[in-house]
């Protein structure tokens, strides 16, 4: 059996692409994109001519699995999404694990992320992160992914242009205007990135385009935490003690804190 390519493509700037990937993308007769229309500016600037270009987004997806195998008998193919790389909030997820458990070789491509981009030009110090993907669009939701998930030093989240003022509004009013990083347009002409305050950010009068959100957990008040978690799970243990080991373990909390806390 042939292989599936997983190829990253530019994010913004179309300059942006790598020698390997264009070489792939060059050689490769059969191509699933998210947007064909969308893939077709790019191999157009490369002059990627004469390829086979099918649709895999995520409303089509789980019905591609027989005809991309089918393309696999007759030779190698790749799978682009319109941005970016394949599966990271992306398509992608669900077609290549049915691949991988019929034992299809899955080669990745490397390339443009805007994650790590705005993350290297985020200033911060740090050791550890995690990616959340888009944030949820309610507010306890958003202040459930947030407090759930502080053990790493820096959260990064994606935000679309449609949601950004009422993410930082939320951001604003549930967690006391504290600065974080926007990156807004990562490689493209309006690129931004700037470490604020939410309220701001809400002055600003352009805040159009698509966003990396990336929030230092070390400046989320760690009583706020504590207490949403506290009202959250304590109707969930018996006794106060089991509830504090809870959180010691899950969230890397500090036990002297907590008992302190809880003897208020």
């Amino acid at each position: 059996m042939n292989n599936v390519y997983i190829i990253a493509t530019p994010i913004g700037n179309l300059d942006d692409i790598t020698i390997r990937a264009l070489n792939v993308l060059k050689n490769i007769k059969f191509i699933f994109c998210e947007d064909t229309r969308h893939s077709k500016i790019l191999f157009e600037k490369y002059s990627i001519k004469n390829r086979e270009l099918y649709s895999l987004n995520k409303f089509n997806e789980s019905s591609k699995e027989l005809l991309i195998l089918k393309k696999l008998k007759q030779g190698d193919v790749a799978i682009i999404s319109d941005a970016g790389t394949p599966t990271i909030s992306d398509p992608g997820q669900f077609i290549l694990k049915k691949l991988k458990e019929k034992n299809i070789n899955l080669i990745p491509i490397p390339g443009p992320n805007s994650i790590i981009s705005a993350l290297s030009a985020s200033g911060e110090i740090y050791k550890s992160f995690s990616f959340l993907g888009f944030l949820p669009k309610t507010k306890e939701k958003i202040k459930s992914a947030i407090f759930e998930n502080m053990q790493t030093d820096l959260n990064i989240f994606f935000e679309s242009s449609n949601r950004i003022k009422k993410t930082l509004q939320i951001l604003k009013d549930e967690f006391g205007d504290f600065p974080i990083i926007l990156a807004k347009e990562i490689t493209k002409k309006f690129e931004n990135i700037k470490k604020d305050k939410p309220s701001n950010f809400l002055n600003e009068l352009n805040l159009k385009g698509e966003f990396v959100l990336i929030i230092n957990n070390k400046e989320i008040n760690k009583d706020q935490q504590i207490n949403y978690l506290i009202s959250k799970y304590k109707n969930k243990f018996t006794t106060n003690n089991d509830l504090i080991n809870y959180f010691v373990l899950k969230y890397n909390l500090n036990k002297t804190q907590l008992y302190n806390i809880f003897k208020k």
